[in-house]
């Protein structure tokens, strides 16, 4: 027969167990929601770069305007050390700018490129966090480019 001691001591272990599988599955689910964050913005800028892109395939560039929008809308996800590359009107000049090839004609191609950094909430390994993790940012490189042809 069990005495009382040891069956609080079971107690006690039992929900000692439980806890901690609590906190693990706490953990595992922050992390995946960190995860499917990232990409989620990686799939937003991505999406984001094919509606300027299908600009420049009926205008043959990006205007002043267009890239000035293109670049506060990349801040807007977080992103920071934005650089271009691409079929801009001639004549911009941006510091985001780094290759401008000019407007394309009827059925040449037409590219953007972004590169730079996309900062992201994510979890981290701390050894002095709880459970040897905590909540920090990461940084990103993102490199993203696309083609089409112009129609204009």
């Amino acid at each position: 027969m069990r005495s009382k001691k040891e069956g609080a001591y079971d107690f006690v272990s039992a929900l000692l167990v439980l806890v901690v599988c609590i906190l693990a599955v706490y953990c595992l689910t922050v992390m995946n929601v960190d995860t499917n964050k990232a990409l989620d913005s990686q799939n937003h800028i991505s999406s984001l770069m094919r509606s300027y892109l299908v600009k420049m395939e009926t205008g043959g560039s990006l205007s002043s305007g267009d890239v000035d929008k293109l670049i506060d809308d990349l801040e807007l996800y977080g992103m920071t050390e934005i650089h271009l590359y691409g079929n801009f009107d001639s004549g911009i000049t941006r510091t985001a700018i780094v290759a401008n090839y000019g407007p394309a004609g009827y059925g040449e191609p037409v590219s953007l490129r972004i590169v730079g950094v996309l900062t992201v909430e994510s979890m981290e390994e701390d050894p002095g966090g709880f459970f040897a993790l905590s909540r920090g940012f990461r940084e990103l490189k993102v490199d993203i480019s696309q083609k089409g042809i112009s129609v204009r």
